[in-house]
């Protein structure tokens, strides 16, 4: 369940320094309305915590509680420690008087000042969604006496916390829509209050207003326009009850099912939940063949995590080898031996292969395989840098300057618009067919972005694309590790040694191992098949992510799972 942070209040005769870092603190104690934080303030403060919750940096805590100690407070103010920051430099709190008050509080009526400076490392809007940032902001708060203490006489609404009081007072959740051709679900990650016992209800409530983020031209949602919940979603047993409103009553069985897929999905993130219950107006739907009970596992293989069919492999000499000792290379895989490849891609549990061949100039020819045909090229020779199937089988290149994706049905769509600044060094297309990381950058400064496919008829184009670890100096390499996970292989300051980081794909939750002296030499190569599943190549060697480390695979390239 949620950790409840217990905030203290202000204490007798603190200074306005202790008034506004107290402040921020108790930002994190939603009980009753936030009275700890709202005692912080003077009587009349228009304060509102209803709005966007930005989020800042929250590293070297102990070091900021001694820089933050009052001048002249003996040991207790001492400055920091050889190698630490500065003042303000690591994302902490910095906070000094425009102008020094006396140690007295002094008479009611009188004001100072005091400048805040934090590193804002996100915002979350009122939806939840998280946007990541990673810049300074400086605040300046106003303080007047009130009763003979310190008092903030006005602050800007909303939510102003830590990373750690955001990852104990809100909660990642998965909300799930349709991709265009209603074949596969596509996760939209939020960012709720973390209330175990609203959780139904706030997970009902955000999918019933649809998808908030850049995917809301992508995706499809098989809710009515209008559509709430009457009451509460509440847990019975292992079911959870959702009861709309009349609005739905005109479902039929192929939009109910659609919606309850929906509702399993994201309620299954429920502890302990294993069906739902769906009625409309407080009775069942008179739809024929649908039940009254659905368990969580509807979906089927409707959603993108589905296990993985096959294992891991690798270029040797240009040829498709398993890494799984023992383990068989699928027949259209073998087919594609001997071509010289440079890239490879396998989808459809074997059936499908791809891969890249090269055609001088610094140009590579795409060639396709099946069981029973191949190797076959496709298009017209291009400087193609990375090349990964979606589940459903369409094939995304990234080139210097866009993007080409091969669809399912055998169309090839140039995307040349909404790309990020910079040449494009690679993209990964998730399982879901829907979204897209790209690297884009000069070397030693690649950013790391996410974009969403939007299918319009025969025209597919790339939209919202976003910054989502501007934090990191240099990303290099990018996987999808499942849906809500990206893999990376990034410098997180100029000449800073490469490291394995993970990321949400909204960039939060980011957090790096070093690759340690197992891994020799430079990656040049990421793959992923799950949260625990990846590969890197460096210096001609394949090594594999094991419990502890990483081990060594063999000689290879071109790393890749079966998608």
């Amino acid at each position: 369940g949620a950790i409840r942070v217990l905030a203290p209040g202000p204490k007798t005769g603190a200074t306005p320094k202790q008034i506004v870092t107290g402040f921020l603190g108790a930002q994190a104690d939603a009980t009753d309305d936030y009275a700890v934080a709202r005692s912080y303030l003077t009587p009349d403060s228009s304060w509102s915590p209803e709005g966007a919750v930005s989020v800042y940096s929250n590293r070297d805590v102990q070091e900021s509680a001694a820089r933050l100690a009052e001048p002249g407070a003996g040991a207790g103010s001492a400055p920091p420690a050889s190698g630490q920051a500065a003042p303000g430099a690591s994302g902490s709190p910095s906070l000094s008087p425009s102008s020094a008050p006396s140690a007295s509080v002094g008479a009611d009526g009188t004001r100072t000042t005091v400048t805040t400076r934090l590193t804002m490392v996100a915002r979350i809007d009122l939806h939840g969604v998280y946007t990541a940032a990673s810049r300074p902001q400086v605040l300046q708060v106003p303080l007047e006496v009130v009763g003979g203490q310190w008092r903030i006489t006005t602050v800007p609404a909303g939510l102003l916390i830590r990373i750690r009081d955001l990852n104990r007072s809100y909660a990642p959740e998965m909300l799930w829509w349709w991709n265009s051709d209603q074949t596969m679900l596509v996760p939209e990650m939020r960012w709720l209050p973390a209330s175990p016992g609203a959780l139904p209800t706030l997970l009902v409530k955000a999918l019933l207003a649809g998808p908030q983020s850049g995917l809301g031209d992508a995706v499809r949602t098989a809710v009515p326009p209008g559509t709430t919940l009457r009451g509460s979603a509440t847990v019975v047993g292992s079911d959870v009850l959702v009861d709309l409103d009349r609005t739905a009553a005109g479902l039929g069985v192929t939009a109910a099912t659609a919606l309850l897929k929906q509702l399993a999905q994201t309620l299954m993130q429920v502890p302990g939940v294993s069906g739902v219950r769906l009625t409309v107006d407080g009775q069942s739907l008179p739809l024929p063949g649908l039940p009254s009970r659905v368990p969580v596992t509807i979906v089927g293989d409707s959603t993108p995590d589905n296990p993985i069919i096959g294992g891991a492999f690798a270029l040797r000499g240009g040829s498709p080898v398993a890494l799984d000792a023992g383990a068989s290379v699928p027949a259209a895989v073998e087919r594609l031996s001997g071509s010289g490849l440079t890239a490879l891609a396998i989808t459809d549990g074997g059936k499908h292969a791809a891969g890249l061949i090269e055609a001088g100039d610094g140009r590579s020819r795409i060639v396709l395989a099946t069981p029973t045909a191949g190797p076959t090229p496709v298009g017209d020779a291009a400087s193609y840098l990375s090349v990964g199937y979606d589940a459903g089988g369409e094939l995304l290149l990234a080139r210097p300057t866009g993007l080409t994706l091969l669809t399912a049905q055998g169309g090839v769509v140039q995307i040349d618009k909404g790309l990020p600044q910079g040449p494009i060094v690679e993209a990964a297309i998730a399982r879901d067919g829907v979204r897209v990381a790209l690297i884009a950058g000069t070397s030693g400064h690649r950013a790391l972005y996410l974009g969403v496919l939007v299918h319009d008829g025969n025209a597919i184009t790339l939209s919202d694309v976003r910054p989502l670890t501007p934090s990191l100096a240099d990303v290099q390499h990018v996987a999808w590790a499942g849906s809500g996970q990206l893999d990376l292989l990034a410098a997180e300051t100029d000449g800073s040694a490469v490291a394995f980081w993970t990321s949400a794909p909204d960039g939060s939750q980011l957090q790096s191992t070093p690759l340690g002296a197992a891994i020799t030499g430079t990656p040049t190569a990421i793959a992923a098949a799950g949260p625990s599943d990846a590969l890197i190549v460096a210096a001609g060697t394949v090594y594999e992510r094991a419990v502890v480390g990483w081990r060594d695979a063999g000689p290879g390239a071109g790393p890749t799972y079966i998608q």
